[in-house]
């Protein structure tokens, strides 16, 4: 559900807008901190479990939010299943949304739209397979695209 807090429900309002403009989950944490904007976060153990805090921007915290289908105003349960290792130790993993246990679309008021969260999590997946071992998708680095720096102009 939307926070009662009008200064949260902005800071989550603004999270979205700039990442629209930008597609860059980085270029969202570099305006909050070029604007000296500060994001609120909900205290998870300890003593001031459920309190609110207000932070700088972190890239994890922008992951966070974008990833989670909450702020589109949907209800899911089972996006992470959890296995047992060789080692015996637990290992979570994320599951496909086809394979989510539970999926309610427009259970609550969401920040965003459905096809925008989409969106998002396209965007997202291209972003991050611009930095995989292919960069298939990423910038060109090397080769003719570069250009050259400018010289002293020839005299004639």
């Amino acid at each position: 559900m939307l926070d009662p807090d009008a200064q949260v429900q902005n800071a989550v309002r603004h999270l979205f807008t700039v990442f629209a403009r930008t597609g860059s989950a980085r270029a969202v944490v570099q305006a909050f901190n070029a604007e000296g904007l500060l994001f609120p976060i909900r205290i998870r153990k300890g003593v001031h479990k459920g309190q609110l805090a207000w932070t700088p921007m972190k890239h994890w915290i922008v992951l966070r939010v974008l990833h989670n289908p909450r702020y589109a105003g949907a209800f899911v349960y089972g996006r992470t299943r959890e296995r047992i290792g060789p080692s015996g130790k637990k290992a979570y993993g994320k599951v496909p949304a086809d394979q989510w246990t539970a999926f309610f679309p427009d259970s609550h008021p969401g920040y965003i739209t459905w096809e925008q969260y989409e969106n998002t999590q396209k965007v997202l997946l291209g972003n991050a397979t611009a930095h995989g071992k292919d960069r298939a998708a990423g910038p060109p680095r090397e080769g003719p695209a570069q250009h050259p720096r400018p010289g002293p102009t020839p005299r004639r």
